[in-house]
């Protein structure tokens, strides 16, 4: 996942050359059912879940529906799915993706989010410790060795209590957050009961992401934007943002921290 390139430092005026070590990005475009319907700049690892985490997040792959089978062409830079989508699905796929504000994805699919509509809220009656946040962001934030290598990724991870069950990084936070959903859909792991830890900003487009999915608890060591916490508190989601050891900020949904 990565590659060694040349670079000078200066160091106080005095310029070395040496070999610094970079990650990898490469383009994938996303093609289903024989319709290539975005292209994603991201890290060459997990592009089977991140496709599937894609059509998760973005709805055009339902909860209860069988997971598609999913090949990627590297040598093509292609990631086929093998599910027939309807004209109007994919016409309003493509009317409701946004420029967003991630980087690696820059494509998200946001579109009117109405409050009433049962599948767009998220009605568990999950609660969790603020110590498991705190125990689970320790974890999270240590797991990454890609980013202790490089610093050129982000992270997300899926978790149960303090335990993380899927973990993924990517050049974009949108790209990584859409790998572990797509692993934990693969895995058949139910997100009604997890927590979500990402990097970076909470985004109206990243809270976008969790509310299909039903994700009802949202953490980052970042802040988030005004919108992401409007959209959160509509979807009766959960919103944490700098969450640190034994400190962190609720947004939206507090009575879900006990």
């Amino acid at each position: 996942m990565t590659a060694w390139v040349r670079v000078a430092r200066l160091r106080q005026g005095e310029r070395l050359e040496a070999d610094d070590r970079v990650v990898r990005e490469t383009s994938v475009a996303l093609v289903v059912g024989g319709q290539r319907l975005l292209r994603l700049q991201c890290l060459p690892a997990d592009v089977h879940d991140l496709a599937l985490g894609l059509l998760c997040t973005s709805t055009l792959l339902g909860p209860r529906e069988p997971v598609p089978p999913i090949a990627y062409h590297a040598d093509r830079g292609e990631v086929a799915v093998d599910l027939q989508l309807p004209d109007d699905a994919v016409a309003a796929f493509r009317q409701a993706m946004t420029l967003g504000s991630g980087c690696g994805s820059a494509l998200s699919p946001l579109g009117e989010f109405d409050p009433f509509a049962c599948t767009r809220k998220i009605d568990t009656a999950f609660h969790v410790a603020p110590e498991s946040i705190s125990t689970a962001m320790t974890a999270f934030m240590r797991r990454s060795e890609l980013f202790r290598d490089t610093g050129g990724v982000h992270s997300a991870a899926i978790a149960r209590g303090h335990e993380l069950v899927a973990f993924a990084d990517d050049i974009g936070r949108h790209n990584a957050f859409d790998k572990v959903i797509g692993a934990c859909r693969r895995q058949g792991i139910e997100l009604m009961d997890k927590l979500a830890l990402v990097t970076g900003r909470l985004s109206r487009e990243l809270v976008a992401k969790a509310v299909p999915v039903s994700l009802p608890v949202l953490v980052s060591r970042g802040a988030p934007t005004d919108a992401g916490v409007a959209l959160a508190a509509q979807a009766n989601l959960t919103l944490i943002g700098f969450a640190r050891a034994g400190r962190l900020n609720l947004y939206a949904a507090q009575w879900r921290i006990t």
